[in-house]
């Protein structure tokens, strides 16, 4: 994995997130530097949440797109874990199998932002959010060997019809 920013030697120098952040969304690759350890399968995501969590957020999900089967990701505020399941679309490295597929984090927290600005409970945002998520995963841009994207606006009509492509 390439890393745009170093990491801190260790999972202790990084800083707690107290009182700043509502939500953390980290994928697997993340989680585990965050907490400290390799995360692998769903027993991994809900260790790595509460790790996480100990460090401030409100509120922890692991994202579990890289996982073989289903697309599972773990939420957590502290007392309760919920797994969001949804099909998997395409192979665990992307669109169709290609070598990655881009935009699901930043296309997943903006969504959950949204539903948050709009009055939802982080639950229900966090499920609105992974909705939408997987619609764009399916009417992902398909760039060929430099991989995808995902079609965040998938869903919007124009005079035109949808965005997307069905």
């Amino acid at each position: 994995m390439k890393k745009i920013l170093p990491m801190p030697s260790s999972p202790a120098r990084i800083p707690s997130a107290r009182n700043v952040s509502k939500a953390g969304t980290p994928n697997l690759a993340e989680a585990g530097a965050l907490a400290g350890g390799e995360v692998r399968d769903v027993a991994g995501m809900r260790a790595a949440a509460r790790a996480l969590h100990a460090r401030g957020p409100q509120w922890v999900l692991v994202t579990g797109g890289h996982l073989a089967g289903p697309a599972v990701d773990v939420l957590f505020d502290g007392d309760t874990f919920t797994e969001l399941e949804a099909e998997r679309i395409g192979g665990p490295a992307g669109l169709r199998g290609l070598g990655g597929l881009h935009g699901t984090g930043c296309v997943l927290s903006a969504a959950i932002t949204a539903h948050l600005a709009r009055g939802a409970s982080v639950p229900d945002a966090v499920a609105a959010a992974k909705d939408h998520v997987t619609g764009a995963i399916r009417h992902g841009l398909d760039f060929g060997a430099a991989g995808g994207c995902v079609d965040p606006a998938w869903n919007l009509q124009s005079p035109g019809g949808p965005s997307g492509r069905r």
